[in-house]
């Protein structure tokens, strides 16, 4: 059975029904059987994809169905159209038609738009940003030279426009080196993993200061904004808001006893305190395995991906 979506051009139809005659042939070559229970034909975020979906209950040896050597085969059948598994629901091929996206090596910096935190471009272009008030956190990943490092300072200096304080973990000393004397810095920047232990610990402190605060508010307000409101309206300063960013955090997480240890424990403490007293995290680092991510996968608002070293650590973060 094939099914398409009516928007598709006539070219990528056609171009569809090839592929689909071609892929059962190509697998009846290597000795299996074609057991194909439909295609679909779809567009999606400006991708157009064919989905080859196997019929399970029918299929032997599965494992000869997802080896790399048949879709390599299959790839090169269908003149180099990238071939892939996609198992989220059941087992199927799915074959990019037309071109696969791909970022710019560079993205000019928009500038700062007030009460706005810019995150960069999605594949397909589009310029992404969040308010601040609804940013949460963030899980921040790239190799050396991706540019991740850049981003973790724009994002710093974004934050300083709005008039939060910092807590910065760099272990390398190579991220933050302009802000370490910065007024805005609640405690030095940390170099050491003990001294990253000591950050948390600070930025716990800090909610506990601002749960005080909260306190003899009428209602006991839910988020920053709620008691800025509040405490405008009585003649008081409002509360800055809080980044603290943890960079090389595989690392760290590694060093002071893995996902597991209490390292681990109070930062996730502190993820699920700190978004109703205005403290942003940011776990960032050159690559995430699936356990380090587990932990703090249920704290994060988005994931931001440059260039990774693996596709399992694409997988863990969901890029």
């Amino acid at each position: 059975m094939f099914e398409t979506n009516n928007f598709i051009s006539r070219r990528y139809q056609l171009q569809a029904q090839i592929v689909a005659k071609r892929l059962p042939q190509v697998l009846q070559q290597r000795g299996l059987e074609a057991v194909f229970a439909e295609f679909l034909l779809t567009s999606t975020q400006g991708m157009v994809l064919l989905f080859a979906i196997l019929d399970l209950p029918r299929v032997r040896r599965l494992e000869a169905y997802t080896t790399p050597e048949l879709l390599h085969h299959l790839s090169t059948e269908l003149q180099g159209l990238p071939v892939f598994l996609s198992n989220s629901n059941g087992l199927r091929y799915a074959i990019p038609l037309s071109p696969l996206p791909r970022l710019p090596k560079l993205i000019p910096f928009p500038g700062v738009s007030v009460g706005w935190a810019q995150l960069g471009v999605n594949h397909s272009g589009e310029t992404i940003s969040q308010p601040w008030s609804k940013l949460g956190h963030l899980l921040v990943a790239g190799k050396t030279g991706s540019g991740k490092s850049v981003f973790l300072r724009l994002l710093a200096y974004q934050a300083l426009t709005e008039g939060a304080q910092l807590l910065l973990v760099d272990l390398d000393g190579a991220t933050f080196p302009m802000l370490a004397n910065h007024r805005t810095l609640l405690d030095p920047i940390a170099t050491t993993p003990q001294a990253a232990q000591a950050t948390v610990e600070r930025a716990l402190g800090e909610c506990d200061h601002r749960a005080g605060l909260y306190m003899p508010m009428d209602g006991y307000p839910e988020s920053l904004e709620e008691y800025n409101r509040t405490i405008v309206r009585h003649g008081s300063d409002p509360l800055p808001r809080l980044l603290v960013v943890l960079d090389e955090f595989s690392a760290l997480m590694t060093t002071l006893g893995g996902p597991k240890s209490s390292f681990a424990n109070r930062v996730a403490e502190l993820g699920w305190r700190g978004r109703k007293f205005g403290v942003h995290l940011v776990f960032a680092a050159q690559d995430f395995t699936k356990q380090v991510v587990g932990r703090v996968r249920d704290q994060v608002s988005a994931a931001i991906c440059f260039r990774v070293r693996s596709m399992e650590a694409a997988r863990a973060m969901g890029c």
